[in-house]
Protein backbone atom coordinates (compact mmCIF):
# COMPACT_ATOMS: atom_id res chain seq x y z
CA UNK A 1 0.00 0.00 0.00
CA UNK A 2 2.77 2.41 0.92
CA UNK A 3 4.63 1.77 -2.34
CA UNK A 4 1.51 2.34 -4.44
CA UNK A 5 0.80 5.56 -2.54
CA UNK A 6 4.33 6.78 -3.22
CA UNK A 7 4.15 5.87 -6.91
CA UNK A 8 0.92 7.83 -7.29
CA UNK A 9 2.26 10.72 -5.17
CA UNK A 10 5.27 11.17 -7.44
CA UNK A 11 3.11 12.28 -10.40
CA UNK A 12 -0.23 13.29 -8.89
CA UNK A 13 -2.87 14.35 -9.93
CA UNK A 14 -2.31 12.58 -13.26
CA UNK A 15 -3.09 8.87 -13.51
CA UNK A 16 -0.59 6.88 -15.56
CA UNK A 17 -0.58 3.33 -16.89
CA UNK A 18 1.74 2.24 -14.08
CA UNK A 19 -0.94 3.28 -11.58
CA UNK A 20 -3.34 0.75 -13.09
CA UNK A 21 -0.67 -1.98 -13.06
CA UNK A 22 0.28 -1.24 -9.46
CA UNK A 23 -3.40 -1.09 -8.50
CA UNK A 24 -4.12 -4.47 -10.10
CA UNK A 25 -1.09 -6.03 -8.41
CA UNK A 26 -2.14 -4.49 -5.10
CA UNK A 27 -5.69 -5.84 -5.44
CA UNK A 28 -4.42 -9.32 -6.26
CA UNK A 29 -2.00 -9.18 -3.33
CA UNK A 30 -4.71 -8.02 -0.93
CA UNK A 31 -7.01 -10.76 -2.24
CA UNK A 32 -4.34 -13.39 -1.60
CA UNK A 33 -3.67 -12.01 1.87
CA UNK A 34 -7.38 -11.89 2.76
CA UNK A 35 -7.85 -15.43 1.49
CA UNK A 36 -4.80 -16.80 3.34
CA UNK A 37 -5.69 -15.16 6.64
CA UNK A 38 -9.37 -16.14 6.36
CA UNK A 39 -8.59 -19.78 5.62
CA UNK A 40 -6.02 -19.88 8.42
CA UNK A 41 -8.60 -18.51 10.85
CA UNK A 42 -11.09 -21.14 9.60
CA UNK A 43 -8.48 -23.90 10.14
CA UNK A 44 -8.71 -24.81 6.45
CA UNK A 45 -5.98 -25.61 3.99
CA UNK A 46 -5.08 -23.17 1.23
CA UNK A 47 -5.68 -24.13 -2.39
CA UNK A 48 -5.62 -22.46 -5.77
CA UNK A 49 -9.23 -23.44 -6.48
CA UNK A 50 -10.31 -22.08 -3.11
CA UNK A 51 -8.50 -18.82 -3.86
CA UNK A 52 -10.18 -18.56 -7.28
CA UNK A 53 -13.61 -19.23 -5.70
CA UNK A 54 -12.85 -16.62 -3.03
CA UNK A 55 -11.87 -13.96 -5.59
CA UNK A 56 -14.79 -14.67 -7.96
CA UNK A 57 -17.30 -14.59 -5.10
CA UNK A 58 -15.78 -11.37 -3.74
CA UNK A 59 -16.06 -9.74 -7.17
CA UNK A 60 -19.64 -11.00 -7.53
CA UNK A 61 -20.44 -9.49 -4.14
CA UNK A 62 -18.89 -6.10 -5.00
CA UNK A 63 -20.14 -5.91 -8.61
CA UNK A 64 -23.69 -4.65 -7.82
CA UNK A 65 -22.24 -1.78 -5.80
CA UNK A 66 -19.81 -0.88 -8.59
CA UNK A 67 -22.62 -0.96 -11.15
CA UNK A 68 -24.87 1.17 -8.95
CA UNK A 69 -22.04 3.69 -8.48
CA UNK A 70 -21.47 3.75 -12.25
CA UNK A 71 -25.17 4.38 -12.87
CA UNK A 72 -25.19 7.07 -10.19
CA UNK A 73 -22.20 8.77 -11.83
CA UNK A 74 -23.80 8.58 -15.28
CA UNK A 75 -27.10 9.94 -13.95
CA UNK A 76 -25.34 12.82 -12.22
CA UNK A 77 -23.19 13.58 -15.27
CA UNK A 78 -26.13 13.70 -17.67
CA UNK A 79 -28.54 15.16 -15.09
CA UNK A 80 -31.11 12.35 -15.24
CA UNK A 81 -33.20 12.78 -12.09
CA UNK A 82 -35.12 9.50 -12.25
CA UNK A 83 -31.94 7.60 -13.06
CA UNK A 84 -30.21 9.23 -10.12
CA UNK A 85 -32.99 8.20 -7.74
CA UNK A 86 -33.07 4.65 -9.14
CA UNK A 87 -29.30 4.21 -8.98
CA UNK A 88 -29.25 5.70 -5.46
CA UNK A 89 -31.75 3.09 -4.30
CA UNK A 90 -29.73 0.35 -6.05
CA UNK A 91 -26.60 1.60 -4.30
CA UNK A 92 -28.23 1.47 -0.86
CA UNK A 93 -29.60 -2.02 -1.52
CA UNK A 94 -26.18 -3.20 -2.69
CA UNK A 95 -24.57 -1.86 0.49
CA UNK A 96 -27.08 -3.80 2.58
CA UNK A 97 -26.27 -6.96 0.60
CA UNK A 98 -22.54 -6.46 1.14
CA UNK A 99 -23.16 -5.89 4.85
CA UNK A 100 -25.18 -9.10 5.14
CA UNK A 101 -22.83 -11.34 3.14
CA UNK A 102 -19.25 -10.80 4.38
CA UNK A 103 -18.85 -14.53 5.00
CA UNK A 104 -20.03 -15.61 1.53
CA UNK A 105 -16.55 -15.59 -0.13
CA UNK A 106 -15.11 -17.57 2.80
CA UNK A 107 -18.00 -20.07 2.65
CA UNK A 108 -17.54 -20.46 -1.11
CA UNK A 109 -13.79 -20.96 -0.74
CA UNK A 110 -14.38 -23.80 1.72
CA UNK A 111 -17.17 -25.44 -0.28
CA UNK A 112 -16.81 -27.78 -3.22
CA UNK A 113 -20.23 -26.85 -4.61
CA UNK A 114 -21.62 -23.52 -5.73
CA UNK A 115 -23.24 -21.45 -2.99
CA UNK A 116 -25.47 -18.74 -4.38
CA UNK A 117 -26.12 -15.39 -2.75
CA UNK A 118 -29.63 -16.39 -1.67
CA UNK A 119 -28.35 -19.55 0.02
CA UNK A 120 -25.68 -17.48 1.76
CA UNK A 121 -28.30 -14.91 2.79
CA UNK A 122 -30.54 -17.66 4.21
CA UNK A 123 -27.56 -18.89 6.24
CA UNK A 124 -27.31 -15.49 7.96
CA UNK A 125 -30.61 -16.08 9.76
CA UNK A 126 -30.12 -15.09 13.38
CA UNK A 127 -27.01 -12.95 12.83
CA UNK A 128 -28.29 -10.31 10.38
CA UNK A 129 -28.63 -7.49 12.88
CA UNK A 130 -25.17 -8.24 14.25
CA UNK A 131 -23.76 -8.04 10.71
CA UNK A 132 -25.52 -4.72 10.07
CA UNK A 133 -24.21 -3.33 13.37
CA UNK A 134 -20.67 -4.52 12.53
CA UNK A 135 -20.94 -2.84 9.12
CA UNK A 136 -22.03 0.47 10.65
CA UNK A 137 -19.29 0.34 13.30
CA UNK A 138 -16.63 -0.35 10.67
CA UNK A 139 -17.92 2.49 8.47
CA UNK A 140 -18.01 4.76 11.52
CA UNK A 141 -14.38 3.94 12.34
CA UNK A 142 -13.40 4.99 8.84
CA UNK A 143 -15.13 8.34 9.34
CA UNK A 144 -13.41 8.85 12.70
CA UNK A 145 -10.01 9.11 11.05
CA UNK A 146 -8.85 12.68 10.51
CA UNK A 147 -8.49 14.07 7.00
CA UNK A 148 -4.82 14.55 6.20
CA UNK A 149 -3.79 17.10 3.58
CA UNK A 150 -1.66 15.83 0.68
CA UNK A 151 2.07 15.77 1.31
CA UNK A 152 4.38 18.13 -0.53
CA UNK A 153 7.75 16.61 0.51
CA UNK A 154 9.12 13.10 0.06
CA UNK A 155 9.49 12.34 3.79
CA UNK A 156 6.00 13.49 4.65
CA UNK A 157 4.65 11.48 1.67
CA UNK A 158 6.55 8.43 2.92
CA UNK A 159 5.17 8.87 6.44
CA UNK A 160 1.61 9.29 5.16
CA UNK A 161 2.02 6.25 2.89
CA UNK A 162 3.20 4.05 5.77
CA UNK A 163 0.37 5.31 8.00
CA UNK A 164 -2.15 4.61 5.22
CA UNK A 165 -0.76 1.08 5.00
CA UNK A 166 -1.12 0.57 8.75
CA UNK A 167 -4.70 1.82 8.64
CA UNK A 168 -5.46 -0.44 5.64
CA UNK A 169 -4.13 -3.48 7.52
CA UNK A 170 -6.17 -2.52 10.59
CA UNK A 171 -9.39 -2.30 8.57
CA UNK A 172 -8.52 -5.51 6.71
CA UNK A 173 -8.17 -7.36 10.01
CA UNK A 174 -11.56 -6.05 11.15
CA UNK A 175 -13.14 -7.10 7.84
CA UNK A 176 -11.51 -10.54 7.94
CA UNK A 177 -12.65 -11.08 11.52
CA UNK A 178 -16.22 -10.17 10.63
CA UNK A 179 -16.13 -12.37 7.51
CA UNK A 180 -14.69 -15.39 9.31
CA UNK A 181 -17.04 -15.09 12.29
CA UNK A 182 -20.06 -14.81 10.01
CA UNK A 183 -18.82 -17.67 7.79
CA UNK A 184 -18.46 -19.93 10.84
CA UNK A 185 -22.00 -19.06 11.96
CA UNK A 186 -23.33 -19.44 8.40
CA UNK A 187 -21.70 -22.86 8.02
CA UNK A 188 -23.11 -23.92 11.39
CA UNK A 189 -26.58 -22.88 10.17
CA UNK A 190 -26.34 -25.21 7.13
Amino acid sequence: VAVSDLIFWSHRPDVLLIDYAVGAALLLGWGALLYAVSMTMMDSRLSVTGFIRFIITSVAMILPTALALGLLWLSATYKIGAGMAFSGVLFIISLVVITLLPGWPVMQAKSTKLIGPLAALRATRGIRWSLILAGFVTAGLNRALPMIPPATEVWSALTLAVLAGVIAVFFAMIAISIAVASAKLMLAEN
